[in-house]
């Protein structure tokens, strides 16, 4: 048996237990290729990995956003948004 803790931003902590060697490798192969891998206590990211993070949160905002528009056809101006975040 296998056990991975996967701790993330906003308290989404969770503990998998696979019952395969094959299966838990997947998830980790999963993880190797989507996130960075730190040790115990970990260095501080660099600006480089800092800015590729954002961008790439920044591309899954985006994919949202236009999946959204696809699904709705509604578009907001800049004065509807700012109305609605009381700018």
């Amino acid at each position: 048996m296998v056990e991975i803790i996967v701790k993330a931003p906003k308290r989404k902590n969770r503990s998998y237990v696979f019952s395969s060697d094959a299966e838990a490798d997947r998830f980790v192969e999963m993880l190797e290729k989507n996130a960075i891998r730190v040790k115990e206590n970990p260095p501080k990211l660099t600006r480089e990995q800092i800015e590729q993070l954002e961008y790439e949160e920044d591309v899954r905002d985006v994919k949202k956003a236009l999946a959204e528009y696809e699904r709705t056809g509604r578009s907001y101006s800049l004065e509807e948004i700012k109305a609605e975040l009381g700018l």
